[in-house]
């Protein structure tokens, strides 16, 4: 839901980001940043190599990520628009469907 609201705050205003943003951003890679963490204490290779194996790999790929770009940021080095990353989180609604 708040992924939709996102990218319709920045459609409408071109581009500008939610002041929430700064606050709920955070929240959801630490959620998502300990999920990641407790799936691969629980299952460690096995994590890599289950018939979800294709779903992890792209979820610790956009953990990963994300973690990079809040890191970078939060020192004050970008490396530019992490929309196309943003919307990527839409394929793992499609996980659940």
């Amino acid at each position: 839901i708040y992924t939709a609201y996102q990218a319709n705050y920045e459609m409408d205003r071109l581009g500008s980001t939610a002041a929430s943003d700064t606050i709920i951003e955070p929240m959801f890679l630490i959620i998502y940043l300990c999920e990641l963490i407790m799936k691969l204490t629980v299952h460690r290779l096995y994590f890599f190599c289950n018939h979800d194996m294709s779903w992890n790999i792209f979820d610790t790929i956009l953990v990963l990520f994300s973690t990079a770009d809040a890191l970078l940021t939060y020192s004050g080095i970008s490396f530019g628009s992490v929309a196309f990353a943003r919307s990527l989180r839409l394929f793992k609604m499609g996980k659940i469907l």
